[in-house]
C-alpha cells in the first residue's frame, strides 16, 4: 500500500509525491529531512505490523546488522538515472520495497526507518550525506557494545568505523531527529 493511500485511510485527505533533490543546486532542509524520515518510519511500522518486512529480534546491535544484511540480500543497487532518468530522487520505502531496487539514499532511508521501527534510539542512528568520491548517503549507528559510531553503507556494501577516512567528508547529519 502506498503512503498516499495510507494517509487517505487515516483521514489526512491529501497525497504526497516524491520530492526531487538535485545535489548540484541544493541540500534538503532539516525540516524536509525530518518530515521525510518521520513518514518513512511510520511506513516501516505499518509494514512490520502487516508482516510485509521481517521482524528481527535480539540485541539492538544484532538487529541493525540483520536489517543491513536483509537489505543487501533483497534490494538491488540501481542509480536514479538508470531507474527514472533523473539524477536524484529520494524515494519512500514503500516504493523501494515494491521495486526491490534503490540507490544510496533510498537504501539508507530503508535501513534507518526499519531500525527505528525496531526501537533503535534516534540518538544511536543517523542518516548522513557526504562525498565518497561522489555525492553519497549512508547510515551511522552507535553500537551499544563499543559506543562507537559505525558506517552501514548499503550501496557500497561496506561496514566500517565512522572515522574511516573514506567517510570523513560529510555534508550533513540528521542527528536531531526524534
Amino acid at each position: 500500500m502506498k503512503f498516499k493511500d495510507l494517509l487517505k485511510l487515516r483521514g489526512f485527505g491529501w497525497s504526497l509525491s516524491n520530492v526531487l533533490w538535485q545535489l548540484d543546486w541544493d541540500k534538503p532542509s532539516k525540516t524536509w529531512l525530518k518530515d521525510y524520515l518521520d513518514k518513512n518510519v511510520f511506513l516501516a511500522h505499518v509494514f512490520l505490523n502487516n508482516n510485509q518486512v521481517p521482524k528481527f529480534i535480539g540485541h539492538r546491535d544484532d538487529i541493525v546488522k540483520a536489517i543491513y544484511s536483509w537489505i543487501l540480500e533483497n534490494i538491488e543497487y540501481k542509480t536514479d538515472l538508470k531507474r527514472f532518468g533523473k539524477k536524484e530522487m529520494w524515494e519512500d520505502i514503500d516504493e523501494v520495497l515494491d521495486s526491490k531496487a534503490a540507490d544510496c539514499e533510498s537504501m539508507s532511508t530503508l535501513l534507518f526507518a526499519l531500525a527505528r521501527a525496531h526501537n533503535v534510539s534516534p540518538l544511536q542512528i543517523r542518516l548522513v550525506a557526504g562525498k565518497v568520491g561522489v555525492g553519497h548517503c549512508w547510515i551511522e549507528y552507535r553500537t551499544d557494545k563499543s559506543q562507537k559510531w559505525q558506517v552501514y553503507d548499503c550501496a557500497m556494501r561496506t561496514r566500517c568505523s565512522a572515522y574511516d577516512t573514506k567517510y570523513k567528508n560529510k555534508w550533513f547529519k540528521v542527528t536531531d531527529y526524534i
